[in-house]
């Protein structure tokens, strides 16, 4: 048996910024810790994945998916497996793949003298808040080309012609109409066949007289 360790967090929005200058960035709470024993298997990472998915459902049944993420961490030696769903309201950008900690936000404009990237306004982060999908509200009388996130890991440029979301279109995969068999046709018996029939069971009848 492999002991694993499941954690379920929330992502709730919060809003940041100054006047018309706002971001929307997630504050994450922690909701659950538990301990489970997984049988050692080839496919473990499977199972841990089941797992995740199981707390997600379940926390999303009972507290709904409405303005919120629910993630589900699981994690054994050498191994992590992680589940999320739920939504924001509004969002229109995506700052990480996953969620990730925001320690700064600098709004940008390119210098047309030099065409370098300089600093228009910066958005401070006073505690703790994590990046994800996110909605950035910039006065349009404001003149920028990109918007600078950083975290613990990584920068992250967002040009302006990135600042929204792809339309999310609804996939749905063609069903392929069932085939359905032929059916054998029966071959029409010939007069020579019926008139051997005939004979026989006339020699049937005469026997079972006889009798």
């Amino acid at each position: 048996m492999v002991k694993v360790l499941a954690k379920t967090v929330y992502y709730e929005p919060r809003k940041i910024g100054t006047g018309k200058v706002g971001l929307t960035l997630l504050e994450r709470i922690e909701a659950e810790w538990s301990e489970h024993n997984l049988r050692k298997h080839e496919k473990l990472i499977d199972r841990m994945l089941v797992l995740a998915h199981n707390n997600v459902v379940r926390h999303l049944s009972s507290v709904g998916d409405a303005n919120k993420y629910v993630f589900s961490e699981v994690e054994a030696p050498g191994l992590r497996a992680v589940v999320g769903e739920g939504r924001i309201k509004d969002a229109e950008t995506l700052l990480f793949l996953k969620p990730e900690p925001v320690t700064r936000i600098v709004i940008l404009r390119r210098n047309k003298e030099t065409d370098m990237l300089e600093k228009v306004t910066e958005i401070s982060v006073s505690k703790e808040l994590w990046g994800y999908e996110t909605k950035i509200e910039l006065p349009q009388d404001m003149e920028w080309d990109a918007v600078l996130v950083e975290s613990p890991e990584r920068k992250r440029l967002i040009l302006k012609e990135e600042i929204r979301l792809p339309l999310r279109e609804k996939i749905v995969e063609p069903v392929k109409p069932k085939t359905h068999r032929k059916k054998q046709t029966k071959k029409k018996k010939t007069k020579s066949v019926k008139k051997k029939r005939k004979k026989r069971t006339k020699k049937k009848r005469k026997k079972r007289r006889k009798k």
